[in-house]
């Protein structure tokens, strides 16, 4: 999820030399922090809500300023996501089971029984008494005609439902993701990046690293130059992410690269440059000044293809070259991830355990520490696994890849309604008392009569249920139950 160059905040400022300098506005500082932990507040208490419950609006509020404030959500996104909700979702495994019998395991499943069932009857047409029509059909399915009509639009883009993926992020590390991405849009869209006084030790990285990646590199003693290409509409964004990425892998081993260089960046009116010193260094690696890069594994591509018109890859997605990642241990460059529904799982070639620029079992211990979802490949010179890690040789090719993903990362699709009933739970914390009607939208129930099945998880410690009046923290119900029995003494006096 990169920027785009003109939904960065920033200023353009002209100087005594006759350039333009781009400047973008960096964030620090514990009221945005603060703003950020509202924003999450929100977005946690919506847990499990359809898109058209969720203000997008409220969010801008929390930060003031617009481009801030989208910059801000774009990078809550790694997180909290829309999803498409499944039947699983809203019905019980009898339901499931009945339904699964009729071939109905998807809303499109559904539909079409309901067009072969009304196409039979009505010659293609639903007469004007919908839901007389429509009650027959949902007593066939066991459904009643609420649920039935809940199901049918239940995939439908407004019914998608909000999700947490992971862990909820610390503010910190969601401002530090803002910066990253302000930096990070205006070295993609920039038309060639300047890094002053490399010196020959790494001199010869940088020109592997741009040779691979297909980057032309020029030299004026020193001083490298990489230089973008713009597509047929003279942007430079679609080339940038590989100009980005073989600026950071080559910066691996010399991060201070990053604290003394320049990039062309081409505005409106005028190119300007934009100066790199320490600020860039710590936007681009979240404060660490660490950037991890993993080995290639160049015939990854070609053998995953083989095996999966073979055997299957059991759902998983091979991404090459993914988006970096920026996590508390550093910017993380990995060749290749494998994607399911909301997971990634970095893919991360170990060669040795002290390779000057590559990566060793050391860094994936410390990218897992900070919460990436990590797998190493480990290479016979590698060394051996630690603590636990999950870890595959490269011996066993992409049989051993996807048997490993399916070991430890299988079963993670997230539980909306779960996610919902805990969202309710804390907004139940500062309320005291939401009403029944509220629970049951809150919890996407077709109708009241379903709330005692989906609050049969219900911790009675965070909350009652009191059917006819709705959901009670256990002060709001211990308050009741006083005013109650000082009623009846009154009533006995």
């Amino acid at each position: 999820m990169a920027f785009r160059l003109a939904d960065v905040k920033k200023t353009v400022r002209s100087r005594s030399d006759g350039q333009r300098y781009i400047h973008p506005k960096l964030l620090e500082g514990s009221a945005v922090s603060a703003q950020v932990g509202l924003a999450l507040a929100y977005l946690h208490a919506r847990l499990g809500r359809p898109r058209r419950e969720v203000d997008p609006e409220m969010l801008v509020r929390f930060f003031g300023d617009p481009k801030v404030a989208r910059g801000l959500v774009s990078c809550l996104r790694h997180t909290y996501r829309w999803r498409a909700q499944e039947l699983a979702d809203v019905l019980e495994a009898k339901d499931l089971a009945r339904l699964a019998a009729r071939d109905i395991r998807t809303p499109p499943d559904l539909r079409l029984f309901l067009y072969d069932a009304l196409n039979a009857r009505g010659h293609g047409f639903l007469p004007a008494e919908r839901d007389e029509h429509l009650r027959p059909l949902a007593r066939r399915l066991g459904l009643t005609p609420a649920k039935l009509d809940q199901l049918v639009a239940l995939d439908a883009e407004e019914n998608a439902v909000l999700v947490r993926v992971g862990p909820v992020p610390e503010p910190e590390h969601v401002v530090a993701l803002y910066n990253y991405h302000a930096v990070d849009a205006i070295l993609r869209n920039s038309a060639s990046v300047e890094l002053a006084r490399v010196d020959r030790a790494h001199r010869g990285e940088l020109e592997a690293v741009c040779l691979t990646h297909g980057i032309v590199l020029t030299w004026e003693g020193r001083d490298a130059r990489l230089h973008n290409q713009p597509d047929a509409f003279g942007s430079y964004a679609r080339s940038g992410l590989r100009l980005a990425r073989v600026l950071y892998a080559a910066c691996t081993t010399a991060p201070a690269l990053l604290a003394s260089g320049r990039a062309q960046v081409p505005l409106p009116g005028k190119t300007a440059f934009y100066v790199f010193d320490s600020e860039t260094l710590r936007a681009l690696t979240g404060g660490t000044g660490i950037i991890r890069r993993a080995a290639p594994w160049p015939d990854l591509r070609e053998a995953w293809d083989r095996h999966r018109a073979a055997a299957g890859t059991a759902g998983w997605r091979l991404v090459g070259a993914p988006e970096p990642v920026l996590s508390p241990a550093g910017l993380a460059l990995a060749p290749f991830a494998c994607r399911r529904d909301e997971t990634q799982v970095l893919l991360w070639p170990v060669r040795t355990e002290d390779s000057a620029g590559g990566a060793n079992l050391d860094e994936v211990l410390a990218l897992r520490a900070s919460g990436l979802d990590v797998l190493p490949i480990r290479w016979e010179d590698a060394g051996d696994a630690r603590d636990g890690l999950p870890c595959v040789r490269s011996a066993d090719g992409v049989a051993g890849i996807v048997a490993a993903l399916e070991a430890h990362w299988s079963g993670r699709r997230v539980r909306a309604g779960a996610q919902a009933l805990d969202g309710l739970l804390a907004e139940l914390g500062a309320r005291g008392f939401i009403p029944e009607a509220q629970v049951a939208d809150a919890l996407g129930c077709a109708t009241i009569e379903e709330l005692p099945m989906r609050l049969r998880a219900l911790d009675e410690r965070r909350g009652t249920y009191v059917p006819g009046l709705g959901l009670c923290s256990r002060a709001f119900a211990d308050e009741m139950r006083k005013g109650l029995r000082r009623k009846r003494r009154g009533r006995a006096a």
